[in-house]
């Protein structure tokens, strides 16, 4: 068998959990905030040159997270966030001294590395950039302060000395009231053998917690931010899908792809199942560069991180198809451009304010509280 691709899994994901709300969630909670926004006006986009101060605290915001931002509207197709942050070790500094001045440089460098890549479904640009407080002409958003720490694991509330600036747009993005979309890997519980019972730790857990959360493809920047910005930049996308086959097809599919091979010198990408395969459920769809596209259009042998939802055993056992097509450039999804521009706008964000409650939730087989099944609170 040739090997066409090395496949591998990357999860460079720092940051920690968003501050979420401590308390627990439940349905009836959600439900009654449900109500309540149910026939509000949140769902219509504000005036051009309108402010919008989102003040809104873990416990009465829809995903469960904290939102801190002025909402502007420049343009009719143009967005502005501004953020009011203050740097400190204890988290109580003014926003004088050489901290805020170096770390307030340091944001806004970042920002600008990602102008024309925040980007909504139909090509609107979103801009982010720090208040600044001689502007009168808009009002003031909620201030946050920051606690600085020498090194380790950053939450939008304590970053990290050491935040680089893919980490430190994910922070951000949880004060727009985003939560984490990847599968916790450290923190959770394990059992304490002098007392037979399950404790909560915060790395090398034996039963993982928030294992309720729904997990998005690796491109997802509340997946794996430094993946998401690398790629934010290529004009396409590529959707993977795979296909089923008797041990008998898949012999001879790769029989006839060494064949052309050692003929050819060039690879076949096959777009749909080959005769006989079954296409199997599982998709997946990621911005890659343009370049890869053109390198497997000219039957190059080619290596690239794909988001990985199967095992290299479970892979190995299918035919891999590839489908290519134009992409609006952008570090966020829809679903977070939506819940970002309406925030507490059921009808927009249903899915997305559903599947937050889950975010932070762990199973009662793995020591929490059990998942939410809000599906039924739609109707």
């Amino acid at each position: 068998m040739v090997v066409l691709f090395i496949l591998f899994f990357s999860m460079s994901v720092k940051a920690d959990d968003a501050c979420q709300d401590k308390s627990l969630l439940n349905a009836k909670g959600f439900l009654s905030r449900v109500l309540a926004h149910k026939k509000s006006s949140l769902c219509k986009p504000g005036a051009v040159g309108s402010n919008k101060i989102v003040d809104i605290s873990a416990q009465e915001s829809p995903t469960g997270v904290e939102h801190k931002y002025l909402l502007s509207r420049v343009s009719n197709d143009q967005y502005r966030i501004a953020f009011n942050l203050r740097w400190s070790p204890d988290g109580t500094n003014s926003g004088e001294g050489e901290t805020n001045r170096v770390w307030g440089a340091r944001v806004s460098n970042c920002f600008a590395s990602l102008d024309g890549r925040i980007r909504g479904p139909n090509g609107e640009k979103v801009s982010f950039e720090l208040y600044k407080h001689e502007d009168q002409n808009v009002p003031e958003p909620p201030l946050v302060k920051l606690t600085m720490r020498p090194t380790g694991r950053a939450n939008s509330r304590n970053w990290t000395e050491d935040m680089t600036c893919p980490e430190i747009f994910h922070e951000l993005l949880h004060l727009v009231g985003l939560v984490d979309e990847y599968p916790e890997r450290s923190k959770g519980y394990r059992l304490n053998e002098k007392t037979g019972q399950y404790i909560f730790v915060e790395k090398d857990a034996e039963k993982v917690a928030f294992d309720c959360r729904k997990i998005y493809p690796l491109s997802s920047v509340m997946v794996d931010q430094s993946y998401a910005l690398l790629n934010s930049d290529s004009p396409y996308s590529v959707q993977v899908n795979y296909c089923e086959g008797s041990p008998e097809l898949l012999a001879k599919y790769w029989d006839v792809q060494k064949r052309n091979w050692e003929k050819s010198g060039k690879v076949h990408y096959p777009s749909k199942c080959p005769e006989g395969f079954r296409l199997t459920p599982t998709q997946q769809k990621f911005p890659a560069p343009e370049k890869l596209m053109r390198e497997m259009e000219d039957g190059l042998p080619v290596k690239f991180v794909i988001p990985q939802k199967l095992d290299i055993e479970q892979m190995n056992k299918q035919v891999t198809i590839y489908k290519w097509e134009k992409r609006v450039i952008s570090v966020i999804e829809p679903r977070h451009f939506n819940a970002i521009l309406y925030p507490g706008c059921y009808e927009k964000n249903w899915e997305y304010y559903q599947d937050s409650q889950n975010a932070y939730r762990t199973s009662t087989a793995n020591g929490g509280n059990g998942c939410l099944n809000l599906e039924w609170a739609k109707k």
